[in-house]
């Protein structure tokens, strides 16, 4: 994909930062008698550059099972499509990721990744109670919050790395591997206009407040839509699909992240585990969140808000709630997804037991039944579903 607009005529400073960028670094090391491999990762963004080593190998940070730069995937998933729609459809927000879902900008993430920014903007009692847009002119600006998209990848090796950088309004960042043989250059479009369409309460998305543990109950999801700079939605052509299917045990799935200015692609597996004697489910359902709301006699953090009373009839109980895959979650709010680029849920805690790590996500089919049952959202609903904003909606 091309990196932009058009074309400049100028070229962008070089400074000293990209010879630093190319030193040698061994391609393997030991430590503790492990072996291990660096990673070199240079930052620019307007001509200035900064170059950060990460070590990547037994004493860093555990990673999802499985996980790769889109630049050396596995062969299993070396097809340039799907790598490129896989890519293209992930934000980047501020410690979190997104995921696009429709061509009108529509994106879901994590509630924890932007109640701070509704309660900035909107207050502390509308960030706890929550929020839903009835149309889109209500949708509600969360800035400063940005998302960045990264809309292109180019191996720059041997190259003038200013030759790439011909769009202006893209942030470029260059990587370089291993021995600095090979380097990529990346640009990112930030959106500043990101609006909030649909956030649950407080009471909902944090329901019993048992972080870190599985079987799991908890409605911790978020839509917010990206808006053009001429304030409209953003048309794209790269989203990923909406599943109102249930995530089956075994299932592979796959996630993208942006960590690092960098996006990473990870695979894990949809797992049903033994605990305390018994074996995990493979999801949890809306059964079970009204079940623990009256064992626990609606007291304390076991309490729904009156609208979860009052819809319950309209809400379809047997939806999956949540879900665990193995190995840790590729980042809070990033989208998990099957090899159909179809979004399955969405990452937002993780649980350790029986020695091991596991991702919880809320299942995408609890989203569209939350959406359509709760909150009466027919038109959010019919867009996930047709993945446009309807023409009576605009």
């Amino acid at each position: 994909m091309r990196a932009g607009g058009g074309t400049r005529t100028h070229t962008p400073q070089r400074t000293q930062a990209p010879k630093a960028c190319a030193s040698t670094i061994p391609p393997l090391r030991r430590r503790n008698g492990q072996e291990f491999r660096g990673e070199r990762y240079c930052s620019i963004r307007r001509g200035f550059v900064l170059c950060l080593m990460l070590i990547a190998g037994p004493q860093a940070l555990a990673q999802p099972v499985g996980h790769w730069t889109f630049e050396a995937p596995p062969d299993h998933l070396s097809d340039e499509t799907w790598l490129e729609n896989a890519r293209l459809g992930a934000l980047q927000l501020s410690g979190c990721s997104a995921a696009l879902v429709s061509a009108d900008g529509l994106a879901v993430t994590s509630a924890t990744c932007v109640r701070a920014s509704v309660a900035r903007i909107m207050g502390d009692s509308v960030a706890a109670a929550g929020y839903y847009a009835e149309s889109v002119d209500r949708e509600v600006s969360l800035a400063p919050l940005t998302a960045r998209q990264a809309v292109s990848m180019v191996d720059i090796t041997g190259q003038n790395e200013s030759d790439f950088m011909e769009d202006y309004t893209l942030e470029y960042h260059i990587m370089a591997r291993d021995d600095s043989t090979r380097f990529w250059i990346y640009g990112f479009r930030p959106h500043r206009d990101i609006r909030l369409v649909l956030l649950p309460s407080t009471a909902a998305s944090e329901f019993g407040q048992e972080k870190g543990v599985f079987p799991r109950h908890s409605v911790n999801f978020a839509l917010i839509r990206v808006y053009a700079q001429d304030g409209t939605p953003y048309v794209t052509e790269n989203y990923y699909a909406w599943s109102d299917r249930s995530p089956m045990a075994g299932e592979s799935l796959f996630a993208t992240d942006i960590p690092r200015y960098i996006p990473g692609l990870s695979a894990s597996t949809v797992e049903v585990y033994t605990y305390n004697g018994t074996v995990s489910p493979p999801y949890t359902t809306l059964f079970g969140l009204y079940d623990l709301h009256f064992s626990h006699g609606a007291q304390g953090a076991w309490g729904l808000p009156s609208r979860w009373l009052s819809q319950q009839d309209m809400l379809e109980l047997e939806s999956p709630l949540n879900f665990a895959m193995t190995g840790v979650c590729p980042q809070l709010g990033a989208a998990v997804y099957s090899q159909d680029l179809e979004v399955r849920g969405i990452a937002f805690d993780e649980v350790y037991s029986q020695g091991e790590t596991r991702c919880v996500a809320m299942a995408a089919a609890g989203v569209l039944a939350v959406v359509k049952g709760i909150y009466n959202g027919d038109r959010i609903a019919q867009e996930l579903e047709f993945q446009q904003i309807d023409d009576s909606n605009r």
